[in-house]
């Protein structure tokens, strides 16, 4: 088997969009990373909404071989990459962690109709009627 190396992608704290490639966005605890595809924008750490950085604890990046980015980014696309990092972000980590990251997006789950809402956290709906009890 060969190993191919590790490609460092661009430093998180500042905002970036992708133009060819897809650059991961890896977090501490294995198994936990975001995905940007070439159009997508990670919007630096200033702009992340701190519910979701604390959910997904980033703290370095790779990119697939060929990646580029650059750092000129529309307000539009910061937008635009908050939205693709928060859907990312609800379908990571253990139900019970994804519905409290939910609720502190102020989308309390239980005033949501149950199938909804497991599709907004990836789960069927009986997992987040269970779930949704304690909230």
């Amino acid at each position: 088997m060969t190993y191919n190396r590790h490609i460092p992608g661009p430093l998180l704290e500042q905002p970036f969009t992708v133009t060819a490639g897809i650059v991961v966005v890896y977090g501490v605890e294995s198994g936990i990373s975001v995905r940007i595809p070439a159009g997508g924008t990670w919007p630096g750490h200033a702009d992340l909404p701190a519910a979701i950085a604390d959910h997904l604890e980033l703290h370095t990046t790779g990119c697939t071989p060929g990646s580029a980015w650059t750092d000129t980014v529309t307000p539009d696309a910061l937008a635009a990459g908050v939205a693709l990092i928060t859907a990312q972000a609800l379908m990571l980590r253990r139900l019970a962690a994804r519905m409290n990251l939910l609720e502190q997006l102020g989308h309390p789950p239980r005033t949501l109709n149950q199938a909804l809402g497991g599709g907004l956290v990836g789960s069927v709906r009986e997992s987040f009627t269970k779930f949704s009890r304690t909230y």
